[in-house]
C-alpha cells in the first residue's frame, strides 16, 4: 500500500528545490503531482491528472462507510426482530455483526489517514502549491523528515491511503 504526502509550499521556486531532493531521494516523476490554483504559474512542475484529482481513494471510503452503516442498520434489525421471534441463541448472529461493523468502523476512523485534497483550498486560494508524493509505507518517515528538515517553509499537510500509483 502507498501513502500520499501532502506538502504545501509558498512558491514555485520552492516547489521545484523540493521536487529536485526529491528525485535525488529516489522518488520518480511519476509519483510527484503538483496542484496549485489556475493563476499560479507552475511553469514545468508535474500537474495533477484528472486520475489524481479525482482521488479514488476518496470514493472508496465513501462506499466502505456507507456499505458499513448499512450492513449494521440490516443487522440491527433482524437483532430487534429475532428477539421479539424467541429465537433466543440466533439473535447473538446479528449482535455479533453489529459488533464488528462498530470496531471496523473505529478501526478505520482511527487508523486510516484520510486527508484528501479539498482540504487544501485555502491554500491554493492564496496562491500557494500543494505537493503530493506517492510512497511506499516505509519511506513515509524519511520523505517527510527531508521535506521538514530542508524546507522549513513548507507545511506538511498530512497523508492519505492511495490505492495504486499514478501512471
Amino acid at each position: 500500500m502507498y501513502r500520499r504526502l501532502f506538502f504545501v509550499f509558498p512558491d514555485k521556486v520552492h516547489t521545484e528545490q523540493a521536487l529536485d531532493e526529491l528525485h535525488m531521494s529516489g522518488i520518480g516523476q511519476r509519483y510527484i503531482h503538483v496542484h496549485a490554483n489556475p493563476a499560479v504559474d507552475i511553469g514545468k512542475l508535474p500537474s495533477a491528472d484528472a486520475t489524481v484529482m479525482r482521488e479514488a481513494s476518496g470514493q472508496t471510503e465513501r462506499v466502505l462507510w456507507g456499505g458499513n452503516l448499512l450492513l449494521f442498520f440490516v443487522a440491527f434489525v433482524v437483532f430487534i426482530v429475532m428477539l421479539f421471534s424467541n429465537v433466543g441463541f440466533w439473535a447473538m448472529i446479528p449482535l455479533l455483526v453489529m459488533l464488528s461493523t462498530f470496531f471496523a468502523g473505529v478501526f478505520f476512523t482511527q487508523k486510516i489517514p484520510n486527508v484528501h485534497l479539498n482540504e487544501f483550498t485555502d491554500a491554493l486560494s492564496h496562491g500557494e502549491i500543494v505537493l503530493m508524493v506517492d510512497v511506499p509505507t516505509s519511506r513515509v518517515d524519511d520523505i517527510e523528515h527531508l521535506i521538514h528538515n530542508h524546507h522549513p517553509e513548507a507545511a506538511i499537510g498530512g497523508s492519505s491511503w492511495t490505492m495504486a500509483v499514478s501512471h
